[in-house]
């Protein structure tokens, strides 16, 4: 019979290859490419560096941080990691909630102010850091890493 400490060791082991097995599951659901002009594409949807430029439309961004809001939720989820701001994932209307209940779009739309959009994409960021962070990826690799999918890649590695 198993002492306590080696079942802990053996549940722990167990928990964790569970984990890794749903994170590559998500590479799957949520692949992420790299394009050779320096944009990379979420389920074969592009997201340019810069968000206001007009390299793809307010749509296809919309839908891209859609798709970004799903998989951090889900990798905060799986990897027991809570969010340091709260994603409200609505497709392609998505948004992130701050410490003072305040709302943030996560889409473009022409209504929408670029301030409280980059403020958003900020959160939205913090978020993907705090992952990586408690991932254990220093943060001298994460600096490296200035897009938003570059850093979710770093997630899968």
């Amino acid at each position: 019979m198993l002492q306590n400490s080696e079942q802990n060791t053996s549940l722990e082991g167990i928990l964790y290859k569970r984990k890794d097995r749903l994170i590559q599951d998500l590479k799957l659901l949520y692949p992420i490419q790299s394009l050779p002009d320096g944009m990379y594409t979420i389920r074969g949807i592009p997201l340019p560096i810069d968000m206001h430029s007009l390299v793809a439309s307010e749509e296809i961004i919309s839908a891209g941080l859609g798709f970004v809001s799903h998989l951090v939720t889900m990798c905060s989820k799986y990897l027991e990691i809570p969010l340091r701001y709260r994603l409200i994932c609505n497709s392609s209307r998505s948004a992130v909630r701050d410490d003072n209940f305040d709302v943030y779009p996560l889409f473009k739309e022409r209504v929408i102010e670029k301030d409280q959009f980059d403020r958003g994409m900020v959160l939205l960021n913090r978020n993907i850091d705090h992952l990586l962070e408690l991932r254990n990826i220093p943060h001298q690799i994460r600096s490296k890493h200035p897009h938003i999918l570059s850093k979710l890649l770093l997630i899968f590695e």
